[in-house]
């Protein structure tokens, strides 16, 4: 499978995580209405068996009933899940000599600033860092845009 594929299905792999969080936080309240909860720390399970921790956080004032568009927000390899309130991302530099030399010179929105504008927002610690498990792998042709 190409890579476009396993992009693709990623990006698949996620929405529906995203959706069914939703849901489930749905499902939770009882009453129409009720404000619909942030959750930290769900795991969904990978292509290939491993745990993926993932967070939700819901747009400013959503309730039960309503919906949102849903921003997939991953912080990037190496770096763990954004929290919510983390507003936006400064642009940095990494420069490790002859190894490595990446400019992120634009900002980039946060949770704190997509939440407020009315979005949903799904984060996640990449696959082998933080509480996600897997193997960290570098362009891996059988990992590689895949959960």
């Amino acid at each position: 499978m190409g890579a476009t594929a396993r992009a693709g299905r990623l990006m698949l792999v996620i929405v529906l995580v995203a959706g069914s969080l939703l849901a489930g936080a749905a499902a939770a309240a009882h009453a129409a209405g009720t404000p619909i909860q942030a959750i930290d720390n769900a795991t969904v399970t990978s292509f290939d068996g491993e745990p993926i921790v993932v967070d939700f956080y819901p747009a400013a004032g959503l309730t039960t009933g309503q919906t949102a568009p849903t921003v997939l927000d991953g912080s990037g390899w190496g770096f763990p899940a954004y929290p919510a309130s983390l507003a936006n991302v400064d642009g940095f530099s990494i420069d490790v000599g002859d190894l490595l030399a990446v400019d992120f010179g634009t900002d980039l929105l946060g949770p704190a600033t997509l939440i407020a504008d009315g979005y949903n927002v799904v984060t996640w610690d990449p696959r082998g860092w933080f509480a996600s498990g897997g193997q960290v792998n570098f362009d891996s042709p059988y990992t590689r845009g895949a959960t």
